[in-house]
């Protein structure tokens, strides 16, 4: 019964096989994945000073480009990844003063390339919506970029020609499309700041300078993650108190069907597939899955048993001492309805016992009633010697037969 309370809807749903509640697979999915990336990459212009030297220089970068790639893992919305990427820009140079290359070169123009390497961690969150399996998700990196300033010359004059590695950050926009449930496309926009970089020039003179890029990006992601069992909607088999476990048969439109006869068994199932799965699902899973239902849910009934004195309406002292517990039980469910029926053996009449099976019934009814529990509630049977606990001959005391059954719902 607890098994049909938490996923009625969920068992209905399978035999029918429409699944119309279970999550559509969309991935990604759980686990390890790679990624190809490249793109448009654009650096802000550099302004070099020197060290110690009047050295100033402006740079005016042309567009460029990145290519690179990341190994990662996903777990929930966040992915994390080690990514490596290279970009490449040519650039126009101006010496506003040449300093140690002489003052003749001041004003002098050229070019030259600046380049770089990025090792970078990269946290990415996924934000938990989608638009036709469009997703938004923002991230930051940290690390290291080493920069070269390759061929920087002026007025036929070699400037520069040397690199430095400096600590970056990496924050990052994008949409990701997933093409398949394996397979991402994402479109994507980063910035990169590398600090205090430096620079030798060629007269072994350094220089600072500065290192910022704007890119816009493809990547294609493959995860190898595989699809997780469907726990959103499930058939769960959940044992009663008494560690009593039933059956549930589940089908589905294969034709297929599936024996649940085990305690926290379950099936579940796949919009659009047809198809019930096994699924393994552990206890502590079910109040996380089931909670509300298992809230919801009313407290299955139960039957209390209270013995009394032969040929009497008086509790036995034993049933006196338990009629407590009874009672506090009946308090804790608030029970809107309690059936209290009397019993007898089957020494002396049966008009004789009918009516002191009745008088035992009302008895309790009467202890529930001072107990604060309203009559309205409660409803009495005498039942006399027709239901034997212990079947016994007539005229035969026995004291398991002279009861009262309380049925609380």
């Amino acid at each position: 019964m607890r098994a049909l309370l938490c996923a009625a809807a969920a068992a209905v749903a399978l035999a029918l096989g429409s699944v119309a509640s279970l999550a559509q697979p969309a991935g990604p999915y759980d686990g390890p994945y790679l990624k190809l990336e490249g793109g448009w990459n654009h650096v802000e212009g550099m302004s070099g000073n020197g060290s110690g030297t009047a050295l100033n220089l402006t740079t005016s970068p042309n567009e460029g480009f990145l290519v690179g790639g990341a190994a990662g893992w996903r777990f929930d919305n966040w992915r994390f990844e080690a990514d490596l990427d290279y970009r490449g820009n040519s650039t126009g140079l101006r010496l506003n003063n040449a300093g140690p290359f002489g003052a003749a070169l001041s004003g002098a123009t050229g070019g030259g390339n600046i380049n770089s390497f990025s090792a970078m961690v990269n946290a990415i969150y996924d934000f938990p919506v989608a638009w036709h399996r469009i997703t938004p998700y923002a991230g930051l990196g940290v690390g290291v970029v080493n920069v070269d300033v390759s061929n920087f010359t002026a007025g036929g004059t070699r400037i520069a020609n040397s690199s430095d590695m400096g600590a970056a950050l990496q924050p990052m926009l994008g949409l990701r499309h997933m093409y398949n449930d394996h397979m991402a496309v994402s479109l994507e926009y980063r910035y990169l700041d590398a600090f205090n970089l430096s620079f030798r020039d060629a007269s072994n003179n350094r220089f600072n300078g500065s290192y910022k890029t704007h890119s816009v990006m493809l990547s294609f992601t493959w995860y190898f993650g595989n699809l997780p069992p469907p726990k959103d909607n499930l058939v769960v088999v959940l044992p009663e108190d008494n560690g009593h476990v039933g059956a549930v048969v589940v089908h589905d439109t294969k034709g297929d069907q599936l024996l649940l006869d085990k305690a926290y068994s379950a099936a579940g199932g796949y919009k659009g597939t047809g198809a019930a799965q096994s699924v393994e699902v552990k206890p502590a899973e079910v109040k996380t899955i089931f909670g509300r239902a298992l809230a919801a849910a009313p407290i299955p009934p139960a039957s209390f048993i209270l013995y009394f004195v032969s040929d009497s309406d008086e509790l036995t002292e034993a049933s006196k001492a338990n009629f407590e517990k009874v009672f506090a039980e009946m308090a804790r469910r608030a029970a809107v309805e309690i059936v209290v029926t009397g019993h007898t053996d089957t020494v002396g009449s049966t008009a004789y016992n009918d009516g002191l099976s009745l008088r035992r019934a009302g008895h309790v009814r009467d202890l529930l009633v001072a107990r604060g529990i309203p009559t309205a509630s409660i409803s009495i049977v005498g039942r006399g010697k027709r239901e034997l606990l212990v079947p016994t001959a007539d005229q035969t005391p026995e004291e398991r037969n002279r009861r009262v059954v309380i049925t609380a719902r």
